[in-house]
């Protein structure tokens, strides 16, 4: 891992406004929203089943990270 991060090279600025954009997105986001969007998915019907169990987990892992977030 070090190795790879010796070998990144990205400017601070950009980086920088990356950090302050996810931290505006933190603060405004409401939560439930992840779950909101899976709904709408599953309600759409253009999915199979077994692509939906990895969404469902997907979406309760992104609604507790989310969750953590805010505190």
């Amino acid at each position: 891992m070090e190795f790879v991060l010796k070998n990144i090279h990205f400017n601070p600025e950009c980086f920088s406004k990356i950090v302050e954009d996810f931290e505006d997105f933190v603060e405004h986001i409401e939560l439930g929203v992840f779950q909101k969007a899976f709904d709408d998915l599953k309600k759409s019907g253009s999915f199979l089943e077994e692509n939906l169990i990895c969404a469902k987990i997907t979406t309760k892992n992104m609604e507790r990270a989310l969750a953590e977030l805010k505190k």
